[in-house]
């Protein structure tokens, strides 16, 4: 693999990859001489370091008659996407997870494995063990593939760029989308020159907690833990996070605040909240 930074070599992610996908497209040896891909949904089971994947389908089809043609097969299957655009940099990306590999076909007979092998594809789409009807297994072909080899990939998402800044410094094109996230308008700062994309007071503290904190450096743990509850608990605040979230797929977004404290103020906590809940 050319970005070996990128490659997934342990059978514990690349299995952790797998349960998170939800489509396994399989490329078959058609007898034309071009691939025959298919999208199913699959089942996995592991065999200390072998891993098996269940398909089913109807009786009958094109792939069946591929499949007793020619057993060999490859797989591909993905998740976790997100599309990440920088309009300031004129940049975009995607990140991902991915394993692909290839191995041969069996079909299924015996019924015990057949009911086995339902169950695991089944159960793959459920939080929870899905008791499915059995008077499906006569009516349903179930195939699997034996796994001969497997690589992973993964591409993870670039760190937001969530700034803080005072209202008083200049505004700057490396600010992106400016959000004032105080409750009262800066003091001697006129509304046409603050270059705001947003003031949402939503993201402020209280009315009470802004004066019991009074800028008491003391008070900043208590206000620290104060504040966030009030921001977990708050949908407005929730609502305004989705929106960030969206922003800073596309560009920068800065804090705006006013506090002459830079070290201690709700734009500090603020920030702090917004990165570690936007990655859960």
């Amino acid at each position: 693999m050319r970005r070996s930074d990128r490659e997934i070599t342990t059978l514990a992610e690349l299995i952790k990859i797998m349960d998170k996908c939800d489509v396994c497209r399989l490329s078959l040896n058609d007898e034309s001489g071009y691939p025959y891909i298919i999208p199913l949904n699959f089942g996995i089971k592991l065999l200390e370091d072998k891993v098996v994947l269940y398909f089913h389908s109807a009786c009958e089809g094109r792939k069946l008659d591929i499949i007793r043609q020619d057993t060999r097969a490859s797989f591909e299957m993905d998740c976790d996407h997100l599309l990440q655009s920088f309009a300031d940099k004129g940049y975009c990306t995607m990140s991902y997870q991915s394993v692909i590999g290839h191995g041969k076909i069996s079909f299924v007979e015996d019924l015990y494995e057949k009911k086995e092998a339902l169950t695991i594809l089944t159960d793959h789409y459920h939080n929870e063990h899905f008791e499915f009807n059995p008077a499906a297994i006569p009516r349903t072909t179930v195939f699997k593939l034996d796994v001969t080899a497997m690589t992973g990939k993964k591409k993870v998402p670039k760190e937001y760029e969530l700034k803080i800044k005072r209202i008083y410094d200049a505004p700057s094109a490396q600010d992106g989308i400016r959000i004032l996230v105080d409750r009262l308008w800066p003091r001697g700062i006129k509304k046409e020159n603050a270059a705001l994309s947003f003031w949402w007071k939503e993201l402020a503290p209280s009315n009470d907690l802004r004066k019991w904190y009074g800028h008491v450096p003391e008070k900043y743990t208590a206000f620290t833990a104060k504040y966030q509850a009030e921001l977990a608990a708050s949908e407005l605040a929730i609502e305004c996070r989705h929106k960030i979230k969206d922003m800073l797929q596309r560009n920068v977004v800065t804090l705006i605040y006013a506090a002459k404290d830079t070290a201690h103020n709700n734009a500090v906590v603020l920030q702090k909240w917004l990165l570690e809940t936007l990655k859960q």
